[in-house]
């Protein structure tokens, strides 16, 4: 049975809870599935000025493949419906045009550290795939009685970049 990870409103996200699709109205799983409604202004500001800051800094940093950046699957589907190619369940590869949903800067994907011109850009594609994760899994006494707390879902996207020299 396919389940949804529902985030109630007015609750804590320790309280999310796992949904079978019968029990979501049909009006929610036809946006889950194809999203209509836009990414808040605010929101989208914020997950572009991330993306941009981890991307120099891979950039900049010659090491490591990858990075996270904390955002939800849900603007994942927003911004990339109908955007990239999907290579396995919820990994995509994408082209430097699939991020025109971002608020980036045209040479987001170049950083020059030197002043002779010298740097490096990305390597398209690049790997993005929506990733969950849990907080720590932690107790607390209930009756006298230690029992599992609650525990939050952690929502991200791990982005796998590849890098070559750049020269202006």
């Amino acid at each position: 049975i396919q389940k949804y990870l529902v985030k109630w409103e007015s609750y804590s996200e320790y309280e999310c809870t796992w949904e079978p699709w019968f029990h979501l109205p049909k009006i929610i799983l036809d946006d889950f599935s194809t999203p209509k409604i836009e990414i808040d202004p605010d929101t989208l500001q914020e997950i572009s000025d991330e993306f941009r800051t981890a991307v120099q800094a891979r950039l900049s940093q010659r090491v490591g493949s990858h990075f996270y950046i904390s955002s939800t699957f849900d603007s994942f589907r927003r911004l990339f419906h109908n955007r990239g190619t999907e290579v396995q369940k919820g990994r995509k590869l994408l082209q430097r045009d699939d991020f025109s949903g971002l608020l980036l800067p045209e040479d987001w994907d170049i950083f020059v550290y030197t002043k002779l011109g010298e740097g490096r850009a990305v390597s398209f594609p690049i790997k993005v795939t929506p990733t969950l994760r849990w907080s720590k899994k932690c107790y607390r006494v209930v009756s006298g009685s230690l029992v599992e707390a609650p525990r939050r879902p952690l929502e991200s996207w791990k982005v796998e970049i590849s890098t070559a020299r750049y020269h202006v």
